[in-house]
This record gives C-alpha cells, structure tokens and sequence, in this order.
C-alpha cells in the first residue's frame, strides 16, 4: 500500500477509478474535456478527504495517483525484467 493511504482511501480510489475509466486513462476529449476532469478530480478528493484522515487538495491527489502509478509501473516493469523501460 502506498504512505499515507488507509484502506478506505484505497477502496475509494479503486471504486472511483472502475466508475470513471476516463479519469484512470487521463482521456478527456472535446471542448468539456477539461473542466469534465476538474469535476472529477474535485468530486473524487471531497470522497478521499471524508475519511478523515486529514484533507488534501485536488492537486495533492492528483500528485498521490501520479506516484501510485508511477511505482506500480515501476514494479510491473521490474518484475517483467524490462528495467530500462523506466
């Protein structure tokens, strides 16, 4: 599990990301692509925050999924053998 992120975090982010696959691929398209993504980001902290495990910014969030998925990258790359990859 990453640093700083409880299990209700985790269970929050996997169901969200499963309901917005757009948001997990980083597809946005048309002239509402964007604030479409803002919306989303925005909706998705104000779930991780009410945990109450102290509040984030969007744009804190966003930097913890950045990393998350950077390091599971990471591993998947390492574990297939390919460490150049990254």
């Amino acid at each position: 599990m990453s640093k700083g992120l409880s299990p209700q975090h985790w269970e929050i982010l996997i169901e969200f990301m499963d309901e917005h696959p757009n948001l997990l691929k980083g597809e946005f398209h048309g002239p509402k692509g964007k604030h479409d993504r803002k919306l989303l980001w925005e909706e998705l902290s104000g779930k991780l925050n009410s945990v109450g495990a102290g509040q984030k910014s969007v744009v804190k969030w966003q930097k913890t999924w950045a990393d998350i998925k950077y390091h599971m990258k990471k591993k998947a790359s390492s574990l297939k053998g390919d460490k150049n990859k990254f």
